[in-house]
């Protein structure tokens, strides 16, 4: 197969990102040693450009950088800062990409960007939703998780200076019953009640 049939054939596929199986899989490539020679092939040609160890998105269909941070940590979704500025609640547009994932936190840079993940209880891993082809945290548990983190002694945006008028109390407090770490639980009291 040539450059130019693979391109089309990639370009036929609605997905943004690949990972070196889906390349295999979609190409038809049975042998490990020609998958690996036709990604190198197609990253020199800039084709193909790498965000993370076998993890690509072609040239023609560039991801966003929510949907690059969902393919350098799975599991994740995008949260915290990054949630709150997307849903219009914090005004500030934070620098970095903020993630979390129960899997070991961690700092990546790609293309002059940071995305950040950091580590949350697997039992909290929950409260998100596909949006657009990435996973974001829902307003309330971007909220929830901000607190969590904050009583865990990570610097915290001002609520006093957030736009929370679109945030659902009830589902807020709601997500916050369900974390029951007491630091948590108090941090939570002190700022929303």
């Amino acid at each position: 197969m040539n450059t130019l049939e693979t391109v089309k054939i990639l370009g036929n596929i609605k997905k943004s990102i690949f990972t070196a199986q889906d390349i295999k899989k979609i190409l038809g490539i049975k042998n490990s040693n020609t998958l690996y020679k036709t990604i190198e092939k197609l990253t020199k040609k800039k084709i193909l450009t790498r965000t993370a160890k076998g993890v690509y998105f072609t040239s023609t269909d560039v991801p966003n950088e929510f949907q690059i941070a969902n393919a350098l940590q799975k599991p994740s979704y995008i949260s915290l800062e990054s949630a709150l500025n997307f849903y219009g609640i914090l005004i500030q547009t934070p620098y970095q990409i903020i993630s979390v994932t129960p899997e070991r936190g961690k700092q990546v840079s790609f293309e002059e960007k940071e995305f950040i993940f950091c580590h949350i209880s697997p039992r909290y891993f929950w409260g998100y939703k596909k949006l657009d082809d990435f996973l974001i945290a829902d307003k309330e548990k971007a909220v929830v998780d901000e607190i969590y983190f904050k009583s865990k002694g990570r610097e915290m945006i001002d609520f006093e200076e957030c736009d929370l008028s679109h945030i659902n109390k009830g589902k807020l407090k709601e997500y916050a019953r369900a974390i029951k770490w007491p630091p948590f639980q108090k941090l939570f009291k002190e700022i929303f009640l």
